[in-house]
């Protein structure tokens, strides 16, 4: 039986997705606000009212990580929503909780782009606070 993402050890993550820094792509620009339209077409704006592309793709001037980072404010009751997150999940995310460390509370996470057998795709990060 083959991995699923959830299965993949910090070991496999590390393997299969090394961390590579590349030119800025003029694209990227783009590629997040389609993200963005596509997420605003199923998720009300009364639950995350922002959605902004930030993190080094956003940077034009910088070598970058060739990820598209999202920041997506939402209701703090909404937070850990499991309709929230299943809308997410719909939209071909993978969710997780990133725990409390250094001050800073936990918050919701979600990932897509990424296959257990390392093949590359386009790789989306929300970080939903």
């Amino acid at each position: 039986m083959s991995k699923t993402i959830s299965d993949l050890t910090r070991d496999d993550w590390n393997r299969l997705f090394p961390v590579k820094l590349v030119d800025h792509n003029l694209d990227w620009k783009g590629i997040f606000k389609r993200e963005r339209s596509r997420i605003r077409s199923t998720i009300s704006s009364d639950l995350i009212p922002r959605i902004e592309h930030f993190g080094s793709s956003s940077i034009p001037t910088i070598k970058a990580k060739p990820y598209i980072d999202l920041l997506i404010e939402v209701l703090e009751n909404k937070l850990f929503d499991p309709k929230l997150i299943t809308q997410f999940v719909d939209l071909g995310y993978f969710h997780f909780n990133v725990p409390e460390r250094e001050g800073i509370p936990e918050y919701s996470s979600f990932a897509k782009g990424y296959h257990p057998d390392g093949r590359p795709d386009q790789v989306f990060h929300i970080h939903m606070c």
